[in-house]
C-alpha cells in the first residue's frame, strides 16, 4: 500500500505535492567526491537536460535537511523552456554521503557547491563566457546562493539569482537569543543535537507537510555548529545584499512559515 512506500519519488502525484512521481533523468552524473573526518564521501548529483537547445544553466540549492530530488518538478519546468538544471544533495543530507545532518564549516558548504559548478562546467562543456549561468536556491539554499553570488567569482560568473523563501531569518527569535551560548558550545560540543524548528509549528502545518517530514531522506535535527553557521551566513547576506550586481528574484511564501517574509521583503528593498 502507498503508506508502506518509503521512496516518495516513486509514489503517484498527489494534489499539492506535484514533486511526487518525478525523478531527475540523470542521477550521479558527476564525480563529486570529497572527504569528511578523513573518510572519502560521495555527494549525490542530479541533472535535467534542456529539452531542446540549451540557452542557459541553472544550479539548484536545496534547503537545510531537504534534498535536491524534492525539487525535481521545478527542474522539469525549467528544462522545458531551455534551461539545463544541475543540483546535488548537501553532505549528510538526502542521498549524499557523510555524517547525517553534519555541516562541518561554512567553508565546506561553499567548497562542495563550487565543486558541483566547476565539475558540471568541465564535463558538460558549459562555456562560462557564452552561456548564462543562474543560481536557484530555496530556504537555506537561498541563503547560500545569495552569498555565493556576492563572492568575487560569483559576481563574474552568475547572470542572476532566484530565491524561493530564502532563509534570512528564522520565525522564532530563540536561535538569535541563544547565539552567545552557541559560540562556546561549538568549542566543546560542536555536534550537540537540537530538534528542528518544525516541532514548534502549528498542528495544521505538520499535517499539511506530513509526507515530506516522513521522507527518510530528510534530516529533522540540527547541530550547534549548524545553528552557528545559520546566524553567521545570515549576517554575511545582510552585509552583502546591497552590493549584489546581478538581478535577484525574491519569492516569498503566502504567509510566514519557518522563514519570515518581512526579512525577505527587506532584503528585496536593500538589493
Amino acid at each position: 500500500m502507498e503508506e508502506e512506500t518509503k521512496d516518495l519519488a516513486q509514489m503517484p502525484p498527489l494534489e499539492g505535492f506535484e514533486w511526487r512521481g518525478l525523478i531527475f533523468p540523470e542521477i550521479d552524473c558527476l564525480d563529486l567526491t570529497t572527504t569528511q573526518n578523513g573518510q572519502e564521501i560521495k555527494l549525490r548529483s542530479y541533472r535535467w537536460p534542456a529539452e531542446n537547445e540549451r540557452k542557459a544553466v541553472v544550479f539548484m540549492m536545496h534547503g537545510y535537511g531537504s534534498c535536491c530530488a524534492q525539487m525535481a518538478v521545478i527542474a522539469k519546468y525549467l528544462a522545458q523552456v531551455g534551461y539545463e538544471v544541475y543540483g546535488m544533495d548537501m553532505r549528510g543530507m538526502g542521498d549524499s554521503g557523510g555524517v547525517r545532518g553534519k555541516l562541518d564549516t561554512n567553508k565546506t558548504i561553499y567548497d562542495d557547491y563550487w565543486m558541483l559548478i566547476f565539475e558540471a562546467c568541465r564535463k558538460f562543456k558549459i562555456n562560462q563566457q557564452k552561456t548564462p549561468i543562474f543560481l536557484w536556491g530555496r530556504s537555506f539554499g537561498g541563503l547560500i546562493a545569495t552569498n555565493m553570488a556576492n563572492t568575487t567569482i560569483g559576481k563574474a560568473m552568475f547572470s542572476g539569482v532566484c530565491l524561493l523563501t530564502p532563509y534570512y531569518r528564522l520565525f522564532t527569535e530563540r536561535l538569535y537569543e541563544a547565539y552567545k551560548y552557541l559560540v562556546p558550545l561549538c568549542k566543546v560540543r560542536p555536534g550537540h543535537v537540537f530538534p528542528c524548528e518544525y516541532e514548534d509549528m502549528p498542528e495544521d502545518y505538520i499535517k499539511k507537510y506530513k509526507l515530506i517530514f516522513e521522507d527518510p531522506r530528510n534530516v529533522l535535527f540540527f547541530t550547534a555548529t549548524t545553528a552557528k553557521i545559520w546566524v553567521e551566513e545570515q549576517d554575511v547576506a545582510r552585509a552583502n545584499i546591497e552590493n549584489a550586481p546581478q538581478p535577484v528574484c525574491f519569492i516569498a511564501a503566502s504567509k510566514d512559515g519557518v522563514v519570515r517574509n518581512d526579512y525577505i521583503e527587506e532584503f528585496s528593498r536593500l538589493s
